[in-house]
């Protein structure tokens, strides 16, 4: 497996064509689960990206964050001043609410 940097960041990126991680399947899916490293397996017809399920998790965690209007921003405002609380348990169960209502979606987890 050869590493190689991705065009839109500084980290490296596991990469491996189909047929060698064909052949070692299950040492680079114990390698992805145990040090978090994605693996992007290339194709004739298309790259795809293999990732833990605990950083699948998270991507999911971050995009209905990021959906809800206004919440990012008190979470950036809550980190930046001190004695701010907000009661993100309450808030995020309201939103989730309102979702489900509008047909937007639902908590992803």
């Amino acid at each position: 497996m050869r590493k190689t940097k991705e065009k839109k960041g500084n980290k490296n990126m596991n990469m491996i064509n189909a047929s060698n991680f064909r052949k070692d399947l299950f040492k680079y899916l114990e390698q992805t689960v145990r040090y978090n490293e994605p693996i992007n397996i290339i194709t004739k017809s298309g790259n795809v990206v293999l990732i833990n399920e605990e950083e699948y998790r998270g991507i999911l965690e971050t995009l209905y964050i990021d959906s809800i209007p206004g919440l990012k921003a008190e979470i950036l405002a809550g980190t930046k001043e001190e004695g701010v609380e907000i009661d993100w348990r309450r808030r995020l169960k309201n939103e989730t609410r309102l979702h489900k209502k509008s047909g937007k979606g639902s908590n992803p987890n």
